[in-house]
């Protein structure tokens, strides 16, 4: 079973960009914050079903997970659910516990 649902690419998409809302701890303070995920990818034959991913993504609100493992977790299962062409996972910290802080894993762009 797949981390989320997925859909053919039935219309030839060759670009996707997904944001959700999400929430880690940090894992110096281990505080909650928030920020949004962009995950931005050229598919092949699959292309991610929205509503699931969004649902995939609040699955982590109560995780205790850090910012850093997160963007791992969403690339690995992007990367094995829809065998994208390039991927793009990037994380936007939207914290007034902390400067401003952006990470991100790619791979083909």
């Amino acid at each position: 079973m797949s981390a989320f649902d997925t859909l053919p690419n039935a219309h030839g998409i060759t670009e996707v960009a997904l944001r959700s809302p999400f929430s880690t701890i940090c894992d110096v303070t281990d505080e909650r914050f928030a920020g949004e995920i962009a995950v931005t990818y050229r598919p092949g034959a699959a292309l991610i079903e929205f509503v699931s991913f969004g649902e995939y993504i609040k699955g982590f609100d109560e995780a205790e997970t850090t910012t850093e493992a997160l963007a791992r977790e969403i690339f690995d299962a992007v990367k094995e659910t829809v065998q994208p062409m390039a991927l793009r996972v990037e994380v936007d910290v939207q914290s007034a516990s902390h400067i401003p802080a952006w990470c991100k894993i790619e791979e083909g762009y």
